[in-house]
């Protein structure tokens, strides 16, 4: 945030040298960002090229401190995998824009509150509802506030029906679904596997909210989480429930807007294609493109370059483990106790 306009005289001779230097900072962090999204709106991000000169310094005190963190930002971005980094979510220009947004929202909802009588969700929901939710939602929208605030709503609605395991992030582990770990990127990184699913979408869905909320705050308001979902021994049968797609789809559009890095998809058998049409349906192209659909084999190679030796040793082996025939479930839960980043559910 720039200085007080109050506070200081102007920027000519008369102002504090140290304040012309603040001033100018801010500026340059702010032409610099702006210049960053007016690249994205001409799909400069497709361009692998581009990717790699994005540079987005925070507000510095100083032009040393300025110039400072700028040195070997490129070589530090080339080093890393392909992909959008988490701190170009932070975007000076588009505070006042975020500001309308979480306020229209909260005044809405609390509009709603009264007119049903109910303060207890709406006292709890405030401390989602914050700046940073709205900026995401901004995002989410391409900048258009109107349906930001839309967006926003919805996301305490579906956050005041599920109040009870987004207070406490406690719920019946029914299948395999974990943090288990963070990749080089610092991203929390959460597993699925198809093969430990034996309960319907319907049941199973609070479990995948929870974990997702808990991988959420580990990456903080504006991180991102990355998604390794196990297909291998899917029973179709159990995911076939448009209702209960729906309702998972919405809340992941809403209340996690914007919150997934990457969702890669290992062993996507022929009997998963039905269940992803029908997901398909209700995900924007952005999100599509967050998809990868690799074998076992090209999972593990792909996993390599995201991961430490530590963490991918431990896919490699849960790898192995729910693909062998005789392992038992009491053993596949066991392994996954023992490889979950954070306390298990109960």
């Amino acid at each position: 945030q720039p200085p007080s306009a109050a506070s200081i005289p102007s920027l000519g001779t008369g102002c504090p040298k140290a304040v012309r230097a603040r001033m100018s900072s801010w500026i340059a962090c702010c032409v610099q960002r702006r210049a960053l999204t007016d690249d994205v709106g001409r799909g400069a991000l497709c361009d692998e090229a581009a990717v790699d000169g994005l540079v987005f310094h925070d507000c510095a005190e100083t032009e040393a401190e300025l110039q400072t963190m700028s040195l070997g930002r490129s070589s530090e971005l080339a080093s890393k995998p392909r992909e959008i980094p988490d701190h170009l979510n932070r975007d000076c220009t588009d505070l006042h824009v975020a500001q309308e947004v979480l306020k229209k929202s909260r005044d809405e909802w609390f509009r709603r509150m009264r007119k049903l009588r109910i303060e207890a969700e709406a006292e709890f929901e405030s401390e989602w509802a914050n700046l940073s939710t709205a900026r995401r939602m901004l995002k989410a929208n391409i900048g258009d506030a109107q349906r930001a605030v839309k967006m926003f709503v919805r996301g305490l609605e579906l956050r005041a029906q599920h109040a009870q395991i987004f207070r406490s992030l406690r719920c019946e582990a029914l299948c395999d679904v974990r943090i288990f770990g963070r990749d080089l990127q610092g991203h929390p990184v959460v597993y699925m596997c198809a093969r430990s699913q034996n309960e319907r979408l319907g049941l199973v869905r609070d479990q995948l909210f929870v974990t997702f909320e808990a991988a959420c705050r580990l990456a903080g308001d504006m991180g991102t989480v990355a998604f390794v979902v196990d297909m291998h021994g899917l029973k179709p049968h159990l995911n076939l429930d448009f209702q209960a797609l729906k309702a998972t789809s919405d809340m992941l559009g809403t209340v996690f807007a914007e919150r997934i890095c990457r969702i890669t998809v290992v062993d996507f058998s022929k009997a998963a294609q039905a269940i992803w049409w029908v997901i398909k349906q209700t995900l924007t192209p952005t999100t599509r493109e967050k998809f990868a659909f690799l074998s076992e084999a090209q999972a593990r190679d792909y996993f390599g370059e995201l991961f430490d030796s530590d963490l991918h040793e431990t896919i490699c082996r849960t790898f192995s483990i729910n693909r062998d025939p005789g392992s038992t479930d009491a053993a596949r839960a066991e392994h996954a106790s023992a490889t979950t980043y954070g306390a298990p559910l109960a």
